[in-house]
């Protein structure tokens, strides 16, 4: 089973602190571990020591979006927002960090839209449909594409990148319609309030013995790397 770290923050914005609450406290298959750190001292939005003793998954049990192999030894888990001028610095470092790490290192993506920005959400579900409707490769692709233009962010704009990856105007929209969509965004949102997310973007480092690390903001590439390396 993974191990993660026990969660110190459950404020994120979008997201009742009610809901988060239930969350980390509710088991649910996959998701929770038998032991909880007993001495947690980090602050929210703090790069985090490592953590053995953990409570909940950063990854994803299904659905998993991920660039690389998904078995490698270290995998990043980010949590972001399409509308976030931070999570588009930080996605080119990510991405460098896996292409150079020779399979070593996968980076998963999980949502977590900020109600301040307004077309957040609506780009979090067509990502998500269109991962749905046409696999990981095509939800990376158009990853790319919405943050290669953030600032034009719109149903429109996500017609013309789905028709890229074979998907049409209207199974775009009746995807991003259905409730099981939103919910998986949902689920992210609240793991990574659980986690301590305050922010986007939001990593977790999860290193080949289970041991995890919170990186939160948009680091530089090397000390990012550094960090993934210990």
């Amino acid at each position: 089973m993974d191990k993660f770290y026990i969660p110190i923050s459950i404020v994120v914005a979008g997201v009742a602190v009610a809901s988060a609450l239930y969350f980390t406290q509710t088991p649910s298959s996959g998701n929770v571990a038998v032991r909880v750190d007993s001495n947690p001292t980090v602050k929210k939005d703090e790069v985090t020591p490592e953590r053995v003793l953990t409570l909940v998954n950063p990854k994803r049990t299904e659905n998993r979006y991920v660039r690389g192999d998904g078995d490698t030894q270290i995998t990043i888990v980010e949590f972001s927002d399409f509308e976030c001028p931070f999570c588009a610095q930080i996605h080119p470092t990510l991405e460098r960090i896996v292409n150079e790490s020779d399979g070593a290192v996968a980076w998963e993506y999980r949502h977590l839209p900020l109600s301040i920005h307004r077309n957040a959400q609506s780009a979090a579900l067509a990502a998500e449909c269109v991962g749905e409707l046409a696999g990981n490769e095509a939800f990376w692709k158009f990853g790319d594409f919405l943050f290669s233009n953030q600032k034009q962010l719109s149903q429109e704009l996500y017609t013309q990148g789905a028709k890229t990856q074979g998907i049409s105007a209207s199974d775009l929209t009746s995807c991003m319609s259905r409730d099981d969509i939103a919910t998986r965004i949902l689920e992210d949102t609240k793991t990574a309030a659980a986690l301590g997310g305050g922010g986007t973007p939001f990593n977790v480092i999860i290193y080949e013995d289970g041991s995890t690390r919170a990186v939160p903001g948009a680091l530089p590439y090397k000390q990012f790397k550094a960090l993934v390396q210990r």
